[in-house]
């Protein structure tokens, strides 16, 4: 009978002393949340402007291509040779309907579509492949990003034909310029495996 009084006093000594720890432990944790809590507390009052202050506006961020690259590809899916300066006034001029860009004036006579123009009168495939690249510009003149399949379909039928080596074709405006020198920037945005170097 001794033994089973001392055992009840051991385990009551026992759960006293767990208890006491468990309030030390809670009494140095305790500050540290509270302090933890109100500082959440701040934040969230900064964020959503409650009690009376102003609340925190973050800048918009925009994710995705650097407006230096869309202004870039803005400038190339401009109006593909629908106009360095002059350009229709020589077509007035030379006696061609004014209704042509400087890149249809252009393909009509490139002898690197030679091939794909056969099928179709080359006047309608030039005019088609035109507008094809047109689609890449918005009528706002913002570039349409991802690129619309038209334009990489045309892009593909210049690169296959090795037209965008044609020294004539960059000559025609500072848009088909850039659509020279940015080929294979635009070819990778159209997800094409097309070479569009020149040897």
């Amino acid at each position: 009978r001794g033994g089973a009084g001392a055992l009840k006093i051991v385990a009551a000594l026992v759960l006293t002393l767990l208890a006491m720890e468990l309030g030390i432990i809670l009494a140095y944790l305790a500050p540290p949340a509270a302090g933890a809590m109100t500082s959440l507390s701040k934040a969230l009052d900064a964020f959503t402007g409650e009690n009376g202050q102003k609340p925190i506006t973050l800048p918009a961020l925009r994710v995705g291509v650097d407006p230096s690259v869309l202004e870039l590809a803005g400038g190339l899916m401009g109006s593909l040779g629908g106009g360095a300066p002059g350009i229709g006034g020589e077509a007035k001029a030379a006696g061609v309907a004014v209704g042509k860009t400087g890149f249809a004036l252009w393909c009509e006579s490139a002898a690197c579509l030679g091939d794909d123009a056969a099928a179709a009168s080359r006047e309608s495939f030039c005019a088609s492949l035109d507008q094809d690249l047109l689609t890449a510009k918005a009528d706002d003149g913002s570039p349409v990003i991802p690129l619309p399949s038209d334009y990489c379909s045309a892009l593909e039928v210049l690169a296959t034909n090795s037209c965008l080596c044609d020294s004539d074709l960059a000559a025609v405006s500072t848009d088909t310029d850039q659509l020279v020198k940015l080929a294979s920037v635009t070819a990778s945005l159209c997800g094409l495996q097309v070479d569009t170097g020149c040897n």
